[in-house]
C-alpha cells in the first residue's frame, strides 16, 4: 500500500484530510499532504493545501522529518499515522493524529547524534492558497475555508511557525540543544492544524 490516509469529522461538510504517500521524487521516504474535503449532496471535492518538502538519502538534516516506516492506526478520537525514519546518524519519530473536531496534531521528535542541528517540518503551499503570518500562527485561506497552523507553546514541545521568502511554511523546535561530549539528545516539537472557518 502506497497511501495511508485519515480524516477529521465535522458536521459542516468540510473536513481536514491527512495523507501519507510514496512518490518517485523521494523513493526512500513517505511524503504527506494536508487537504480539505468539501462534501455537498451533489459531489465531494478535495483541495490540497500543503505538501511536505522532503530531503534525500544524502541529506543529514532534511527539510522535514524522514518517514520511512509508517503505519495507520485507529485511536479514540480518530485516525492516526505513526512513523519512524533515519537520516545520517539521527533518528526521527512522527505522529499525526485527530485530536478533536477538525483538529490534527503533529508530534515529532529527533534523537540527535550529529552536530550542526537543523530541524523543521517544511511545507509547500498549493496553488490557490493564500498564506498569512499573524500573531505567531500561519493561516491558509482557500475557497473551501481557512486553516490555521498553531505552534505548541508547552515547554517540552515548544515550536515556532513562519513563512519564508519563498512562501514555504516552516515549523521548527524553539530549543535546539546540540549533542555534547558524544552524547545524543532528544528534541521534540508539536503543531496543530485546525479548520477555523469551514464556511
Amino acid at each position: 500500500m502506497d497511501k495511508l490516509t485519515f480524516e477529521t469529522s465535522a458536521s459542516s461538510g468540510r473536513i481536514i484530510v491527512v495523507e501519507f504517500f510514496k512518490d518517485e521524487s523521494c523513493p526512500d521516504r513517505w511524503m504527506h499532504q494536508i487537504a480539505i474535503n468539501s462534501t455537498t449532496p451533489a459531489k465531494e471535492t478535495r483541495a490540497v493545501l500543503l505538501t511536505s518538502i522532503e530531503g534525500d538519502n544524502e541529506t543529514v538534516w532534511p527539510p522535514s522529518p524522514p518517514v520511512q516506516d509508517p503505519s495507520r492506526h485507529d485511536l479514540v478520537d480518530g485516525g492516526a499515522v505513526l512513523g519512524v525514519g533515519m537520516a545520517g546518524k539521527n533518528h526521527w519519530s512522527v505522529s499525526a493524529s485527530v485530536t478533536g473536531e477538525n483538529q490534527v496534531l503533529f508530534d515529532l521528535a529527533c534523537l540527535v547524534k550529529s552536530p550542526g542541528v537543523s530541524l523543521a517540518s517544511t511545507y509547500r503551499c498549493a496553488d490557490g492558497v493564500t498564506v498569512s503570518d499573524i500573531d505567531g500562527g500561519v493561516y491558509l485561506q482557500h475557497e473551501f475555508g481557512q486553516v490555521a497552523l498553531q505552534a505548541a507553546t508547552e515547554l517540552a514541545t515548544r515550536s515556532s511557525v513562519s513563512v519564508d521568502i519563498d512562501g514555504r511554511v516552516l515549523i521548527a523546535p524553539v530549543d535546539l540543544q546540540p549533542p555534547a561530549d558524544g552524547r545524543s539528545v532528544s528534541i521534540r516539537w508539536q503543531y496543530r492544524i485546525l479548520l477555523v472557518h469551514p464556511r
